[in-house]
């Protein structure tokens, strides 16, 4: 976990509790690489570090392969003290799982992983993601050679599982009441994240996206998402999308082009009143979407790119704050329309009573000249 993270995450103890820097994920794993070191009786809150050391990143042999939304995984090649060549690859835990044909025992050793042991792990990994945990699965292999890593596939093939992991980022409590204000405001509020579908299903749940009360609600993968609404040249098939949108509650397993193809689609849409998007965002690959939707929230600790694509930024990364922003726009819209209302109101009133005016002088006139030609006459 330690060696196949970005060096750009790392965690501080202070005052008896971590601080976190970088991405959230690869952080908690630090955190449990230490607990697990101190077991060993090491004591040192960042004991970490110590690993780094003897791996760092400019050691020549030393090499990775980045995580994607499509791959859903990374890995990294480095030479171990003995000389041998290791990988280790970390990620979606059934993606990861279907890669690898050994685990390891207890003991340390690798033992081959048969269909009843697949079956089982397959089993803790649906129990963690109804649970609401991201599934992480850490594995490695061992290589002779040094493999293709331009070609992920290839070079983490035959890969043997060490652990699955089950990582909870816990709904805060103030989430729930701001979802059912959105709600009760006539918004509707959609979930589109990469995390396993029964774990984004167990999160909508806790959040009040997902209710019983609402059957018509759709939940989709990405894959099938874009199979139904993308054609063969990549264009929205509008027709099929205004069949899904407007019950979709839950997209998982989803790329951030799915995100831009939703937002797309709900703004082109004939199927019910012009729809006004607001979309939030964190991440450089969320910027086309924060940048084609009406309104895009970007949070504070996302990277520049998505600040610079968004309309608003979100300081205490808080879904509340985005209920906040709803009612000082809402309430700015609302007093603009009456100022309007008003002024149009006054200038008509005063137009009208103008042209009465105009007629009554008129009238006037014309009585005082029919008044003076009947004197003269």
């Amino acid at each position: 976990m330690v060696i196949n993270s970005s060096f750009k995450s790392d965690v501080t103890y202070n005052d008896g509790k971590y601080d976190n820097t970088g991405n959230d994920t690869e952080c908690a794993m630090l955190v449990l690489a230490t607990n697990l070191l101190a077991q060993q009786g090491n004591k040192d809150k960042h004991a970490y570090k110590v690993i780094r050391k003897k791996f760092p990143m400019d050691d020549p042999s030393r090499a990775a392969i980045s995580f994607s939304s499509q791959r859903k995984r990374m890995s990294t090649l480095v030479k171990m003290p003995e000389g041998q060549l290791r990988l280790f690859c970390k990620g979606a835990s059934e993606i990861v799982l279907g890669f690898c044909t050994q685990v390891v025992r207890p003991d340390g050793q690798p033992q081959a992983l048969t269909a009843p042991m697949r079956q089982a792990l397959e089993t803790t990994i649906g129990a963690f993601a109804d649970e609401g945990l991201r599934t992480i699965a850490v594995a490695y292999r061992d290589c002779d050679t040094a493999p293709n890593m331009e070609d992920g596939d290839s070079a983490e093939q035959d890969l043997i599982l060490i652990a699955l992991l089950g990582l909870e980022d816990p709904v805060r409590p103030e989430v729930p009441g701001a979802v059912q204000i959105c709600k009760n405001a006539g918004i509707v509020v959609r979930m589109v994240t990469g995390d396993n579908p029964r774990t984004a299903v167990a999160i909508a749940k806790k959040c009040g996206i997902l209710n019983e009360n609402d059957p018509s609600a759709i939940v989709m993968t990405g894959a099938e998402f874009r199979e139904r609404v993308v054609d063969e040249n990549d264009e929205i098939n509008q027709e099929e999308f205004d069949k899904i949108w407007i019950n979709l509650r839950v997209l998982a397993r989803s790329s951030p082009i799915d995100k831009l193809t939703l937002v797309t689609g709900i703004q082109n849409s004939k199927a019910s009143t012009p729809q006004v998007v607001a979309v939030t965002g964190d991440g450089t690959n969320d910027a086309p979407a924060l940048k084609r939707a009406d309104i895009g929230f970007a949070m504070k600790s996302g990277t520049q790119v998505a600040w610079k694509a968004s309309d608003i930024v979100i300081l205490d990364d808080n879904f509340k704050s985005v209920v906040e922003a709803v009612k000082w726009g809402r309430c700015v819209y609302d007093n603009i329309c009456k100022f309007l209302q008003f002024q149009l109101t006054v200038i008509m009133c005063m137009c009208v009573h103008v042209y009465i005016l105009h007629i009554c002088l008129c009238v006037h006139v014309y009585i005082l000249h029919i008044c003076y030609i009947v004197m003269c006459t």
